[in-house]
């Protein structure tokens, strides 16, 4: 018999293995084509467009409303690079798209209920409250769709092919992670 470390914990804790407490840390501020900036003390990037940003949110600054963390997945989906640990995408419609794309693969394809989706998206272990998110989530579900039965306890499944709840879905994401502008300098 082959254990990892995790079937061993598994073994001797007679149970399931425990969830890392640590915090996951980015091992670089930036990859790919994008180039940290900073103008009058704020930070910044400069995107491969030669457009610069400054100030704003990270989700602003990324083209990235949802906060995606950078991976491999995404440079195929598009990300032009990674700036403070989150993908970058060259335009807001792209970063927004791809947004959409992780709703739709890893929540409406699923199995998952809103918070248990919410606690992968935005794992405590990562400085969130998924369950304060899940619960925004619900309630701008239920106002924008008119659906008092829509909890945390949801499936996701259950808006699969559903355009109004996606949007709702992503807008309410774009809306918690705090996306707000800043200033933007033309290539």
């Amino acid at each position: 018999v082959h254990l990892n470390k995790k079937g061993i914990l598994k073994m001797l804790l007679g149970g399931a293995a425990k969830k890392s407490t640590k915090k996951r840390k980015c091992k670089t501020h930036f990859e790919g084509d994008v180039e940290l900036i900073k103008v009058d003390g704020k930070r910044g990037i400069k995107l491969p467009s030669g457009e610069q940003r400054y100030g704003g949110t990270l989700a602003w600054l990324n083209n990235n409303p949802g906060n995606i963390k950078y991976g491999k997945a995404w440079k195929r989906e598009g990300a032009v690079g990674r700036a403070y640990c989150h993908a970058t995408w060259a335009t807001y419609e792209e970063g927004y798209a791809a947004l959409k794309r992780y709703i739709t693969r890893y929540g409406f394809k699923t199995n998952k209920t809103i918070l248990s989706f919410m606690e992968e998206y935005a794992p405590a272990n990562d400085n969130n409250k998924p369950r304060r998110y899940a619960s925004f989530i619900t309630k701008r579900l239920k106002t924008k769709l008119g659906d008092d039965t829509i909890t945390q306890d949801t499936r996701l499944s259950s808006f699969i092919n559903n355009e109004a709840a996606l949007e709702v879905f992503a807008q309410a994401i774009k809306q918690f992670e705090g996306y707000r502008k800043g200033t933007t300098i033309p290539a």
